[in-house]
Order: C-alpha cells, then structure tokens, then sequence
C-alpha cells in the first residue's frame, strides 16, 4: 500500500479513547446524542408522573420506586438496541462485507452502556425531582412551583441546546454545499 503513496497511520490506545473523547470529529454528534438522550429521558419520567404518585399512594419508598422505574425501561432498551445492531449489522455487510465488524462491535457497545447509564442517570434525578411534589397533584398529572421549575429546566436546556445545535448544524451544511 506504501509503494503506491498510501500511509499507514497506526493509532494508539483503543477504539474507547476516540469514542469518549470531546474533541475530534466525535466531539459535535456526541454533544447533540446526550442532548437528545436527555430530553427523552427527562419527558419519559415525566410521562410517568401519575403512575409514581400511584406507587407512593400504596406505600413504595423511593429506593423501590427508583427499582422499579429501572425495571420498566430495559424491555424497550433491549428491543431499541437489537434493532439498531441488526440495523448496523446489515450495513456494514453492505457497505464492506462485514471488514471492520470487532471494531464496530467495539465501539458500538462502548457507546451503548454510556448512553444507557447516561438515560437511566437522567431519568432517576428527574424522578427524584418528581417526588417531592405532593401526592394529590401527582395523581392529577399536575407538577407544584417547586418540581414545575426545576424539571422545565432539566428538560428546556437541552431541547434548546439541541435546537440551536441543529440550526448550526444546517447552517454549516448549506454553507458546505455552496462552497462545493
């Protein structure tokens, strides 16, 4: 491959370096997931207001609840990340018949379980926001002045973030394709 003018560049350390790493071309899509992934988990757990209100009514502490809302979000986890791996699986086969498949599946898992802890971290902290609102109202679907504040901004921050990186983001395409 050097005789026809081709380098070889040897990285160093393991694929989980240039995956964690903020800078590079991984720093921008990886901000933009973890926004998403916390928007989704922020509004998933507040979906889920009344059903907690429902749990402490007959009882649960907070430690089972938090066990239990753990719990629920694996069946659909699971089903959301075989779908993605037979996905991936499928076009990498397409693409290079399968060539980088360690690597892929390296990367890929190392990504999932810190998107998966990240999910669950950012569920459990807006359901330990959600109960401090009282019973009554969580029964009604209702968040009180001190859980209203606190969760809008969990979820409002990084909607508008992901916004105002998506507009960015179709800025510099369009930019791109006029300069192309």
């Amino acid at each position: 491959v050097e005789k026809l003018g081709y380098s070889i560049e040897h990285l160093s350390g393991s694929a989980a370096e240039f995956v964690i790493m903020p800078q590079g071309p991984t720093g921008p899509p990886t901000l933009v997931t973890l926004l998403l992934i916390s928007l989704i988990s922020g509004l998933s757990a507040i979906s889920q207001m009344k059903r907690y209100a429902i749990q402490r009514l007959h009882g649960n502490d907070k430690k089972s609840v938090m066990w239990q809302a753990i719990k629920t979000l694996f069946p659909g986890t699971a089903i959301a990340i075989l779908a993605l791996c037979c996905g991936s699986i499928v076009s990498l086969y397409f693409y290079n018949g399968l060539n980088q498949f360690g690597k892929l599946a390296q990367t890929t898992s190392i990504i999932f379980v810190l998107a998966a802890t990240f999910a669950i971290a950012v569920h459990l902290i807006v359901l330990l926001i959600l109960w401090n609102s009282s019973i009554l109202k969580g029964l009604k679907g209702r968040l009180g002045f001190r859980v209203a504040v606190p969760a809008a901004y969990l979820i409002r921050i990084p909607g508008i973030l992901l916004a105002v990186s998506l507009i960015a983001s179709s800025f510099a395409a369009a930019t791109a394709v006029q300069e192309a």
